[in-house]
């Protein structure tokens, strides 16, 4: 995930399924989840905001408004706290939920995050590139101070950055015999020591 290449090659292959699979949605928007940002190493603060977004899919309110989609991981850091910001870019099958009544459901489960946001998208595939690119952040992570990328590069090792839910559950979001391809032939030519 710190290749840029192979993480371009990632975000290419995630947008052109992400749009395969959202084609049959009637009502696409984008929901975006926010953790509030603490000192807990990230992988803890990853691993929460992975239980939050399961607590809120089995809420009554959330079954009401969402059928399904794909939740995308961004992570990033903040160098004036010095605190990492993990949040969830999701692509949604949704009817009409107001802001402040997902913002409500949000803090019930996270017990201390109400920032949220949710916007219709015209362009599925407008959409799509969005949450893909949050695939290629990884090759953002060379501006951040050296013990941090190893926090960052361990606390994502196995993370899956994509993953499908509700009536997309199912959909594949990465090609193994791609990624495995890609890999090799990156590592074969790229050292993190040059």
């Amino acid at each position: 995930r710190v290749c840029p290449r192979c993480s371009l090659m990632r975000a290419r292959e995630l947008e052109g399924r992400i749009v395969e699979a959202i084609d049959g949605i009637d009502s696409p928007g984008l929901i975006t989840l926010t953790l509030a940002s603490t000192d807990q190493p990230l992988r803890e603060q990853l691993d929460r905001l992975k239980t939050c977004f399961r607590a809120l899919r089995r809420r009554k309110e959330w079954k009401k408004h969402v059928r399904g989609g794909v939740a995308v991981v961004e992570v990033t850091y903040s160098s004036w706290a010095k605190q990492w910001h993990p949040h969830l870019h999701v692509l949604a099958d949704f009817d009409f939920w107001a802001q402040k009544s997902l913002s409500g459901e949000w803090l019930t489960v996270t017990g201390d995050s109400p920032i949220c946001d949710i916007r219709r998208i015209a362009s599925k595939k407008a959409m799509a590139r969005y949450v893909a690119k949050y695939v290629v952040k990884g090759s953002d992570s060379a501006s951040l101070p050296w013990r941090r990328l190893v926090e960052w590069a361990m606390a994502i090792a196995g993370l899956r950055i994509a993953q499908p839910f509700g009536n997309l559950h199912g959909m594949k979001t990465r090609a193994r015999s791609e990624e495995r391809r890609v890999g090799k032939e990156c590592r074969s030519r790229w050292s993190p020591y040059h």
